[in-house]
């Protein structure tokens, strides 16, 4: 229990729990406003009082984007708007300076992973009581997004606000087997609570993007063979053939689940850019149809005026097709555009493009070291949320806390000279 003794992680704890919300205390909403969120809130704006550099080469474009976000929210401020949930999860960007205030060492890195992973498995837990027994989230549990449910072809699938962090865990520790060959006893038990959690309890397609990133990036770092891959689609295979053994329904929904992908050769994209497809009845391309012509709508429909154009909607709901009051679209990218406008999105590219840059840096620096699956491990995380992110709002959520923690390890494995690296 080493990690629990790192005094160090204990503000970046309390704002990770703030996120997993394992605790049915509620996340910050007009109504709710739960001690862990004001306790993280309080933890990031001490952090900023404390760092110094922020225009240092390192961090000035995190600091760009992150006043191009305060733009936004003077914009929404200035229009009579409410300060909504999603500009909150916007200030976890604050937490990159916390981290880095945190970070010391590679150990306390390290250290930060193992908090990810435990917090995980408390999540996975709860996230199994919920699947046993979903009547617990008709009432005060789903009142405080505890988690929340949806009935699919006769099946109901649990959501619940840690699924991300659950889903890039499952990643790094599937890319841990393939690079190590092994895995300790305990960490093959949270392999497959972090599986049952993603694939069964919620039946998530997407995260499996983070399964092909990290096949490519170890098959790009040359700790991985096509042999192997095969080894490992052969042991998929079996999986799946052993579920159909086990549960033929829960076979088949799986099997209904994905077959999306093998009828993407039918999808009618011009139909989709006239905004021509009734939603309604293309249930096949239903997630697909949906993130696309959300983009169209809220482009033709909220891009109107100068002040809007550079900063942004932030604050404003909209209702797409009638299916919900939504707050940006799906596809992170568009996301931005809504809801911080130009200078929001020309200052993330910026942001994204230079560390992304440094990331792929530090796989060549630690290369053969003992430090290169480290490396490796931030680029899986850093790229696979970067591919979820067309079908999610993944850097304007809870994630951006992983965003942050991948950018402040980066930073910290840029600064640690190669030598000592090579001699350990």
């Amino acid at each position: 229990m080493q990690i629990l003794l790192n005094k160090r992680l204990l503000a970046p704890l309390i704002v990770l729990l703030s996120a997993f919300n394992i605790l049915p205390v509620g996340l910050l909403s007009v109504a709710n406003l739960d001690f862990l969120k004001v306790a993280s809130l309080c933890i990031f704006f001490l952090s900023l009082l404390r760092f110094r550099g922020y225009f240092n080469t390192d961090i000035k474009y995190a600091t760009f984007f992150f006043l191009a976000i305060l733009l936004s929210a003077l914009n929404m401020v200035s229009k009579g708007k409410y300060m909504d949930w999603t500009f909150f999860y916007c200030l976890n960007y604050l937490n990159l300076f916390l981290l880095l205030c945190s970070f010391k060492n590679i150990q306390d890195i390290k250290d930060y992973i193992g908090l990810l992973l435990s917090l995980c498995l408390i999540a996975s837990f709860v996230h199994f009581i919920f699947y046993l027994d979903p009547s617990l989230l008709t009432g005060e549990l789903n009142r405080i997004r505890m988690g929340s449910l949806i009935l699919d072809a006769r099946k109901i699938r649990v959501f619940i606000p840690a699924m991300g962090f659950i889903a890039l865990m499952f990643t790094y520790l599937v890319s841990k087997l393939l690079y190590f060959k092994k895995l300790k006893a305990y960490e093959f038990i949270l392999l497959i609570a972090f599986f049952a959690s993603i694939f069964i309890f919620a039946s998530v397609r997407t995260y499996l993007l983070g399964l092909g990133v990290a096949l490519v990036m170890l098959l790009l770092s040359g700790r991985l063979s096509f042999i192997k891959i095969l080894y490992f689609s052969g042991f998929v295979f079996i999986s799946l053939f052993g579920l159909s053994l086990i549960s033929s329904g829960m076979y088949e929904f799986i099997g209904e689940r994905f077959n999306i992908f093998l009828q993407l050769k039918d999808f009618k994209f011009r139909d989709v850019l006239d905004l021509s497809v009734d939603y309604d009845n293309e249930q096949t391309f239903a997630t697909v149809y949906f993130r696309i012509m959300e983009v169209i709508y809220v482009i033709q429909n909220y891009s109107s005026g100068l002040r809007t154009i550079l900063f942004g909607n932030l604050g404003t709901l909209y209702d797409f097709l009638g299916v919900e009051m939504e707050i940006a679209p799906h596809i992170s990218i568009f996301g931005l555009y809504y809801l911080f406008g130009m200078v929001g999105l020309v200052t993330f590219l910026a942001f994204f493009i230079y560390y992304s840059k440094m990331i792929i840096s530090n796989l060549k620096k630690f290369k053969r070291t003992h430090l290169e699956f480290l490396s490796i491990t931030l680029a899986i995380l850093w790229f696979t949320l970067f591919a979820i992110s067309f079908f999610g709002g993944i850097y304007y959520s809870e994630l951006t806390l992983l965003v942050t923690f991948i950018i402040a390890a980066s930073i910290i494995l840029k600064r640690h000279p190669l030598h000592e690296s090579i001699e350990n």
